[in-house]
């Protein structure tokens, strides 16, 4: 299990895109970036390259338990949608086995 985490930065709280998502979601910052994190979590257990096929942002949402939270990731480049799913942006730069 000593390959079960990912790098969270301790900026991560005070970073301009995490005060965007909280205005968006009109969320506090405790459940923004556990939300963001539990995003990358997401991502990283269930996929090699960051594509999450076949989900669409209100599933997404459902699995992680924040309504909005995909949009509001998306609109700071952190996820994006196409035909396929949902893709976590730079993806193996910070995630993956």
């Amino acid at each position: 299990m000593a390959g079960d985490w990912i790098k969270m930065r301790k900026s991560l709280f005070t970073d301009p895109r995490i005060v965007r998502i909280m205005s968006a979601l009109q969320a506090d910052r405790f459940q923004t970036v556990g939300g963001v994190l539990s995003a990358w979590c997401l991502f990283d257990d269930h996929t090699e390259d960051g594509q999450l096929k076949n989900y669409t942002p209100e599933i997404f949402d459902s699995m992680i338990g924040l309504p909005g939270l995909c949009r509001a990731m998306m609109a700071v480049g952190w996820i994006e949608e196409d035909a396929q799913g949902l893709t976590a942006i730079n993806f193996t730069e910070h995630n993956g086995k």
